[in-house]
């Protein structure tokens, strides 16, 4: 009997991967877990007053590959709806307990670099 390895292994096995999907053009994307830099460049990325949707690209952009390439943010702008509508479905829904932290610390951030006003 021969034992065959899966090419893509599944996401539990894989701890560095996310989420892993075929969008419905075929093609084929993983989500990776990412890490503290990984936020911080898509929160510099997203910029200062960036709504739920940026971060969401942003972070999908920094650790998302289809078919094994890197995109950018911009490019999820390009892509056919039913592949965008089905990344920021399946990719965001990965990724929800992310961006809810991360705009927190975009929050925090923010509050740190007010400056001071005098109430007197």
């Amino acid at each position: 009997m021969h034992n065959t390895i899966p090419a893509v292994a599944p996401a539990a096995v894989q701890p560095d991967i996310r989420a892993e999907f075929n969008l419905p053009s075929g093609k084929h994307v993983v989500i990776h877990r990412g890490n503290g830099r990984d936020l911080r460049l898509a929160l510099m990325a997203a910029g200062p007053k960036a709504d739920h949707y940026r971060i969401v690209f942003a972070i999908i952009a920094r650790l998302a590959t289809i078919d094994g390439q890197k995109i950018a943010m911009e490019s999820i702008d390009t892509l056919d709806f039913d592949d965008a509508q089905q990344l920021l479905g399946e990719g965001g829904e990965s990724l929800i307990p992310l961006v809810k932290r991360a705009k927190l610390a975009q929050a925090q951030m923010e509050e740190a670099t007010e400056e001071p006003t005098d109430n007197d």
